[in-house]
């Protein structure tokens, strides 16, 4: 639920996820709400139940310098058929190995591929792709957890290189970016 601040009031903070998630828990049931803020809290009224957060200090981070603005190659891809595959690779990963699979972009395919000493497994995706060959290697659990929040029945990524950030974008959810770190190979 969104309203106005009136006069055109901005107010910056940095406000604990746990104290947003158990907000929202409170808003989704009743129609009025109140929110103030002080120098180093952050007080939530709604009907009777009162929240009150301490502020994390600080500036929030240029989250924006962060996002590439361009990127060199561009891949779509069907959401729910690479979510059950990374499903498939996470069977030889292992935590101490930050669940790494990798991302292998071959003319016409991807192929998600993960190992440990106890065995490898390969599967391939069949994808409209014709640039050069390319790998890359993500933290297994990152990308599924950002395709299992999504909606959207296919997802674009876009890369620079193998060690630079890629971006994740969806066709039905504009306003959702994500930028995800490759793990070393």
């Amino acid at each position: 639920k969104e309203k106005e601040i009136p006069n055109g009031l901005e107010i910056s903070a940095i406000v604990p996820i746990k104290a947003i998630q158990e907000m929202r828990k409170v808003i989704s049931d009743v129609s009025e709400c109140q929110l103030a803020f002080d120098e180093k809290q952050a007080y939530f009224k709604a009907e009777n139940v009162v929240i009150i957060a301490r502020l994390i200090e600080g500036k929030f981070p240029d989250y924006e310098a962060v996002i590439p603005s361009d990127t060199a190659i561009t891949v779509k891809l069907d959401r729910e058929l690479v979510l059950s595959s990374l499903r498939k690779a996470s069977l030889f990963t292992k935590e101490e190995q930050f669940r790494k699979t990798f991302f292998s972009f071959r003319r016409n395919q991807l192929i998600l591929s993960s190992e440990d000493e106890l065995g490898s497994e390969k599967i391939s995706i069949p994808i409209e792709y014709a640039d050069e060959d390319f790998d890359i290697a993500f933290n297994n659990s990152y990308v599924s957890d950002v395709l299992k929040a999504v909606k959207s029945e296919s997802f674009y990524i876009g890369m620079n290189g193998s060690k630079d950030p890629a971006l994740f974008w969806f066709e039905d959810e504009e306003n959702f970016k994500y930028v995800l770190m490759p793990v070393k190979t």
